[in-house]
């Protein structure tokens, strides 16, 4: 606080209270003092006692580095640079530590405690810059096993930086904070240099618009949903207590199942019983921090496994009153409100400490969809996504930020009911017969979405314009289609990088309906209303039919297998199986094999046109590289269509008999080449007599069969012959191939690069 004369004092004194009663930090998280240029390990100081020499009496807090510890003032491309700050005492002491209360300093709010980096870079003579990087209050912990909770310990640094050079040479930083927007404290520029790392940097998306990568590499997700951590029974999310520590250790090995079997995605939603920083109080976050703390060790395991993050930055069910999951106490609305029981046998649905989401009982805002254009709402929620922003920005293993799941149920009220249904006692969403209960983007669109349109590009526009942080694609998710009819076009706009959809419903020919939605309706550039120049994403794919609980795994296959030559820009990942019941997830690694490497961005690949038997039974999906004719290469599947839910099932007692197939889907038959028809299953525009390899895989095991050659007619059409047998059962269902001219190889021979500066 310039003008201020205690603080050197305080300075010395926090160095002496808080360096030299703990010479490595809090029980051993290690820090170097930073000083001028200099990076001092506290242990020295204490053997040589020489503060006053060595401490930059210029400075008006103490910065230290922290990560990476083993080489202060070095650090990866890419990788996380942390930073520690300890304000004077004097400040320090006005900082709320436990629940709000007026007259104390929010550190959580930047409005009061605002503390970031600068940092420069140097190319020649010239500092270019400069970059600026909130910190962040952040309270450690360690783990209480025989309690199962988290124990608060000291750190000698409450506030920290996180950052991830992007480019390798010398840089510069100076960090401030800023108390109540008008004292000003500042330290002194230091200088750290950045080295190549094996870090490929953030996901993007491609230049084509349809694909991602990873630095300059190409990056096709394979994977899966899952909830974080939760019970076996998957259950806490209708509880009232957030997941203590041995659920976060159960995750962890979750992930690294996910990750053995050979997946590169995960998607992951931040919801009020993990992750979630602000719930109880609006803009407190005190309360929260054990789920800040874990969700650092989240992101460090998805390093350590090279697995990346889809993270949705918010679950749907707490801008709902009640959600129609019967989730009654991590919803918007309290106990007491209009949609909640006035009956005894009513009342085991909610919890008498039911006080509702923060904005509703702090803002006394009833209905949730006044939330989207109040502007203290707004102010307050841009606080949170700073907040995760500042923590969590620098993370290359989180590959998209997703705003919100499904958008399009917010607001949501339904009806539920403590009632025994079949059985089983509960709470059950029931009908609304006395017509209280709405789904306002159905109900009544023409009130919500303009609100909810201009409140989730304002959101994207705030991170990226803002926050300045452009590093993560954004993705905007809805369940199905947006209503276009009544103008929401959040997709369409500029400071949204990807669509997102959540698909649904039970179908057999539910992939060519894919196809036809996202490269028809979305990527058709004669549909000049409706033409989407971005990646499509499925983010949640299912049958909402309980099919995946006895189809013999085929619903699971079929969307993992056929999915990627539909023309989405991933696998679509499954939203059931979020624990690899009935050992579904070694289906992944075929996939993830097949497509790896493969520039789908580079070289403009797209998807084409399904091939479908006119008996519909047998169908081929497959995707394109950009150049035509005689150096065509094709990657793609071909699929029997009896294999499905129907035919594989153990029993259909769980399958709505009401929705059963065609009568050629429902039985079971095997197909040979001859079967097809050479007409219906052949490639155009490969050139003229030209000889091309095709190597095939079953799409089940991975396993290599054989490589077949074939040579295009004289019209340039290749008929597509498979060795063996396309079987209807788990032996070889779906057959992988990839088609490319005999002299050359499919993939791209991977040789060193320069490093790429830019």
């Amino acid at each position: 606080m310039k003008g201020f004369l205690f603080l050197i004092v305080s300075l010395i004194v926090v160095s002496f209270n808080g360096v030299f009663g703990q010479s490595t930090g809090n029980e051993g998280e290690q820090y170097y003092i930073i000083s001028g240029d200099a990076f001092i390990n506290p242990q020295d100081i204490v053997k040589e006692n020489p503060i006053v020499h060595q401490l930059n009496s210029k400075d008006e807090f103490s910065l230290s580095w922290y990560t990476p510890e083993e080489t202060p003032g070095s650090v990866g491309r890419y990788e996380k640079l942390e930073l520690g700050v300890q304000l004077p005492a004097k400040i320090n002491d006005q900082i709320l530590q436990n629940e709000p209360r007026k007259y104390k300093l929010n550190p959580y709010n930047p409005e009061e405690v605002d503390v970031y980096a600068e940092f420069y870079y140097q190319l020649g003579d010239k500092w270019f810059g400069p970059v600026r990087t909130n910190g962040f209050y952040y309270i450690d912990y360690k783990r209480n096993k025989k309690a199962n909770d988290w124990r608060e310990v000291k750190t000698d640094h409450n506030f920290r930086v996180r950052y991830a050079p992007p480019v390798v040479g010398k840089y510069k930083c100076f960090v401030t904070a800023i108390i109540n927007q008008k004292d000003t404290l500042v330290n002194s520029e230091f200088k750290f240099t950045c080295v190549d790392s094996d870090n490929k940097g953030f996901v993007s998306v491609g230049k084509n618009k349809r694909y991602l990568n990873v630095g300059d590499e190409p990056f096709f997700p394979v994977g899966q949903n899952l909830t974080g951590p939760n019970k076996k029974t998957l259950s806490i999310e209708w509880g009232n207590y957030v997941a203590p520590p041995n659920m976060y250790d159960d995750f962890y090995e979750l992930m690294n199942e996910l990750s053995d079997n050979g997946a590169n995605y995960f998607r992951y939603i931040v919801s009020p019983w993990q992750s979630e920083i602000e719930f109880e109080h609006l803009g407190y976050y005190g309360n929260r921090m054990t789920n800040a703390w874990e969700f650092d060790r989240v992101l460090d395991t998805a390093k350590a496994l090279d697995l990346k993050l889809h993270y949705n930055m918010a679950m749907h069910y707490s801008f709902e009153v009640p959600s129609g999951y019967s989730m009654t106490f991590w919803d918007w609305s309290a106990k007491w409100d209009p949609l909640s029981p006035v009956y005894k046998e009513d009342a085991a649905c909610w919890y008498d400490n039911d006080s509702g989401y923060c904005y509703r009982n702090e803002l006394d805002m009833i209905n949730p969809v006044d939330f989207l254009s109040d502007s203290i709402a707004m102010s307050f929620y841009k606080k949170r996504i700073r907040y995760m922003v500042a923590r969590w920005g620098f993370s290359t293993s989180i590959g998209v930020m997703e705003l919100l799941s499904e958008a399009n149920n917010f607001g949501e009220a339904a009806i539920v009911d403590h009632n025994t249904i079949n059985g089983k006692t509960g709470c059950y969403r029931i009908a609304d017969t006395a017509h209280i209960a709405v789904e306002p983007y159905n109900d009544h669109p023409e009130e919500i979405i303009g609100d909810l349109m201009a409140w989730q590009i304002e959101m994207c526009r705030y991170i990226k314009e803002d926050l300045g942080h452009t590093q993560h694609p954004i993705a905007i998710n809805y369940t199905g289609t947006p209503d276009f009819e009544n103008g929401d076009y959040t997709y369409y706009s500029d400071y949204v990088d990807i669509a997102s959809y959540n698909s649904y419903y039970l179908s057999v020919e539910k992939m060519e309906k894919t196809y036809r939605k996202v490269t028809e309706f979305y990527h058709n550039e004669k549909n000049v209303n409706n033409y989407l120049d971005k990646p499509i994403m499925n983010s949640e794919f299912g049958t909402n039919a309980g099919s995946y609980k006895c189809d013999g795994n085929a619903g699971y296959i079929r969307r993992a297998c056929l999915t990627p030559f539909t023309g989405t820009g991933m696998a679509a990942i499954t939203w059931d199986s979020h624990l690899n019941e009935f050992d579904v997830w070694g289906y992944l690694r075929p996939i993830r094999e097949l497509m790896e490497g493969i520039p789908l961005d580079a070289e403009n690949w797209s998807v084409q046109e399904p091939m479908v038997q006119k008996n519909k039974l047998v169908e081929v999906f497959h995707l394109r590289k950009g150049e035509w004719g005689e150096n065509s290469k094709i990657v793609g599947a071909i699929a029997n269509r009896t294999f499905n839910y129907w035919t594989q099932a153990d029993t259909v007692d769980c399958l709505n008999p009401n929705k059963r197939p065609k009568n050629e889907y429902a039985t079971m038959r095997d197909f040979k080449t001859e079967d097809l028809s050479k007409s219906e299953m052949r490639f155009k525009n490969m050139g003229t007599r030209k000889t091309y390899k095709i190597d095939w895989y079953n799409a089940v095991t991975g396993d290599f069969i054989a490589t077949t050659t074939q040579t295009s007619s004289s019209f340039g059409r290749l008929t597509l012959a498979f060795p063996g047998v396309l079987t209807g059962s788990k032996e070889s269902p779906i057959l992988f191939f990839q088609i490319y001219r005999s002299n050359t190889t499919f993939k791209p021979v991977q040789e060193p690069t320069a490093l790429n500066n830019n």
